[in-house]
């Protein structure tokens, strides 16, 4: 079995810096420490992760449009643990641009009622800097604004991910790269986690049956390589 990138740290054993990190993560939309923001625990002070430190831990991983881009995070914990790369020697720029790709086809025709469906899942504390910078970034004066027909968009959403299916297809393998393990399927695995979070119970065993089971398969496939729980 693979051993964890990113162990857990037990608060006993955390610095106080470490608190202070956990405890903001645990007090935002997720409500505790796992998966991907572990690394956050253990590089607790690198500025990779804080250019904005209130904002990235309120919106890392958790939903589109982070501030600091997931690949510099990468290409940081590449060089740190050298001995199990995320980015494959020579594809630090199809990386890079593999999430703004994959974010392209998979579900830019249903974004507004993703970014409705998140909002039910905010809490207080959240919820206004979400709308505000989701306004922003859809161009609308306020959320009641937002147009949205859900049930295309839903269908739009299947759509793009039998888009994305077909590259895993064409893969040979089980990830984006055939048999070899990358940030790219770490991205597919995230959003997976996200939208899992988003939808309802009835949607979500559809979304599982999508592809053949392709995104539960990769989540389950990504949580098995990196020793995480999402």
């Amino acid at each position: 079995m693979n051993e964890p990138r990113f162990p857990a740290v037990a608060p006993a054993a955390m610095s106080p810096r470490q608190k202070e990190v956990a405890d903001k993560i645990a007090g935002g939309p997720r409500g505790g420490v796992r998966g991907p923001f572990l690394a956050l625990i253990h590089h607790p002070d690198h500025r990779a992760f804080f250019p904005l430190e209130e904002k990235l831990l309120k919106r890392y991983y958790a939903e589109s449009g982070v501030t600091t881009k997931p690949a510099t995070l990468a290409e940081y914990l590449d060089k740190a643990y050298p001995e199990k790369p995320v980015m494959p020697s020579g594809t630090n720029v199809l990386m890079a641009a593999f999430e703004p790709t994959y974010c392209s086809v998979a579900y830019a025709n249903a974004v507004k009622y993703i970014l409705k469906r998140t909002l039910t899942v905010q809490n207080e504390s959240s919820r206004e800097y979400f709308i505000s910078t989701r306004l922003a970034m859809l161009g609308a004066s306020s959320w009641d604004a937002i147009e949205q027909n859900a049930e295309q968009q839903w269908e739009d959403w299947k759509k793009g991910l039998a888009e994305v299916d077909k590259w895993y297809q064409k893969s040979g393998g089980k990830w984006i790269m055939g048999d070899t393990f990358s940030f790219a399927d770490m991205m597919v695995a995230c959003r997976t986690m996200w939208w899992n979070t988003i939808l309802d119970e009835e949607q979500r065993q559809e979304f599982h049956s999508l592809n053949g089971g392709r995104w539960a398969q990769v989540l389950a496939d990504v949580n098995a390589e990196c020793g995480t729980d999402l």
